[in-house]
């Protein structure tokens, strides 16, 4: 079975500033796994990404996004059997565009 990658806006928790945090959404077998990136932004800049005229921080924004689809896919499609555990120690550990356990506040 295939496994699939996405940038996803998580809706669930708004911050005080009015932004959702964005997250690459790694799915295997059916089991998703959620990893926290550094971007967030509103539900309207959000939809804005994927139009052809985009402000120049929006076009940055959805630059690095793509940069992070396809580093996780590269990855994914090296990986003789997929694991999430790999896959997090191998690319979400050693990206800076993730946040870690103790970049947390």
């Amino acid at each position: 079975m295939a496994t699939t990658t996405s940038i996803i806006l998580d809706k669930r928790r708004i911050k005080k500033n009015g932004k959702f945090p964005l997250k690459l959404r790694v799915t295997n077998q059916r089991i998703t796994r959620d990893y926290l990136t550094l971007f967030e932004l509103s539900e309207t800049d959000y939809k804005r990404l994927s139009g052809h005229k985009v402000s120049a921080e929006l076009q940055k924004v959805r630059q690095t996004i793509n940069e992070i689809v396809f580093g996780s896919n590269s990855l994914i499609n090296q990986m003789e059997v997929f694991d999430f555990l790999k896959f997090k120690q191998e690319y979400v550990d050693l990206n800076t565009r993730f946040f870690k356990l103790n970049q947390r506040k």
